[in-house]
Parts: structure tokens; sequence; C-alpha cells
């Protein structure tokens, strides 16, 4: 296994759709979101659900905000119903196996919770080639499952390269607009000393567990197999193969 917390599966919000315009309907799916469940059926048991987009060992990611996500579907149906919805149709643009592994997948533990409480999901499964173009071009979706990259480096790298998670207003796939996210992914690029560094991250998570625009679900695992005759197998920090010392014996 390598590049552990490079990637994970995450959901797309398109907030410049209804009804995910509306902050309660985004957090009433999370609350519908069963992680743990995704992570042991698709992974076996070899990742677990993530609320924060980073990994355990990134200096964004804080335990206390780590266990704020829950799995609660009578708070879902709840705050559903505060916004107006009783019972609701909704697409999920997913690809896979090959361009976002484990969406599919997603989007059938999702469906199955959320039948219970009145939502239902059609699956839209593309491949690549017209998946691509509609997510981050055309935005052309309602509801999308999404893997994301860059999580285990410092996360300026991520809010500054990661489609899902870009402050920049423009360029998010989301359509999330945010003046003091911008700022303090700003602040935090700019600012040298450690503990500040700690305590902007710590405000930045807050606003990503409010508005919920995008919801990391679980680290991707990238996993390798090898002869026991291989010698000098490695991957870098994006999952990639190096093969300049590898050799057979």
């Amino acid at each position: 296994i390598a590049a552990v917390g490079n990637q994970f599966n995450d959901i797309l919000f398109n907030l410049k759709r209804p009804p995910f315009d509306n902050p309660k309907v985004r957090a009433a799916v999370d609350l519908a979101i069963d992680r743990e469940r995704f992570a042991q059926i698709y992974y076996a048991g070899f990742s677990k659900g993530a609320c924060l987009p980073f990994p355990d060992y990134s200096p964004g990611y804080f335990e206390d905000q780590a266990r704020r996500c829950e799995f609660n579907l009578d708070k879902a149906k709840m705050l559903f119903s505060e916004a107006g919805i009783t019972s609701l149709d909704m697409t999920m643009l997913v690809s896979a196996p090959g361009y976002y592994p484990g969406s599919d997948v997603l989007a059938q533990v999702m469906n199955a919770d959320l039948k219970k409480i009145g939502i239902n999901i059609k699956i839209e499964n593309l491949p690549q080639a017209q998946a691509r173009p509609k997510i981050l071009t055309t935005r052309d979706y309602q509801l999308a499952g999404h893997i994301y990259g860059r999580a285990n480096k410092d996360p300026v790298t991520m809010f500054s390269s990661a489609v899902a998670w870009l402050a920049n207003c423009e360029q998010n796939v989301t359509g999330y607009c945010s003046e003091k996210f911008t700022r303090l992914v700003d602040a935090a690029a700019t600012t040298l000393e450690p503990e500040k560094r700690k305590a902007i991250f710590r405000e930045i998570n807050d606003l990503l567990l409010a508005e919920k625009f995008t919801l990391a679900i679980a680290p991707n695992i990238i996993g390798f197999v090898t002869r026991k005759n291989v010698r000098g197998f490695a991957a870098n920090l994006d999952g990639a193969c190096i093969l300049e010392e590898t050799w057979l014996a």
C-alpha cells in the first residue's frame, strides 16, 4: 500500500442547482452517509470513514473535528423536513471503476439508506470521456461521486489545486464561493509559524464542516502487488511507481 491519504473518495454538491443550494439539504445528505460501511465494503477494512479532507498526519488534522460527522437517519430526516422536503428524487453522477473508483459503490450505499427516509438516488454511471467534462467543465451535474488528490501534502496545496476544495470561486467545481474561505487559505499560505498555521487550519475546518459543499468520505487506498523476487520497488507521495532502483533477484 502506497501514498496513504493522498486521495479521498468524496461527494460533490452542485450549489448552483436546487436543492443543494440549501445548506440544510447538504447537511441532511451528510448525515445519511454511512462512511464506515462504505469503507468496509469497498476497501475491505483497509480504509476508514473520514470527516476531514486530510489524513491524520496532516497539519490540518484535529481529532476533535474529525469526530464531528455522524451517520444518523433520524437527524437527516428532520433536516430534510426543516428544508421543506418530505420526498426527493435526485441524480448522482458517478464514473467507475476506471475514473473515480468506488463512486458507484458509494452511490449504492447512500441510496440504500436514503430510501429509508423517502429520498431516492438515480445513479448515472458514465465513462470517463463523458463524466469528466460534465463535472469539471460544464458542471452539468446535481450530485457526484468523485476522488480528489494531494490531501497528504500541505493543506494549502490541496486548497489551491484539488478541484473539490479550491478556494478560488471561479474554479471550484461545486460553485462554492466564500470570501472568508479565500482569506483563510491565503493566510495559511503566507504564515510561517506552525502554531499560527494550525489555528488557521482549525478555522478552515470549522468552515468546511459547516458549509459541506464537498464531503470527504474515505481515503482511497492505492495498493501494489509484486513477486517475491522484485527488489527496490517504491512509490511516490502521489502513488505513482518509482522504478529507477527496481530489479529482479
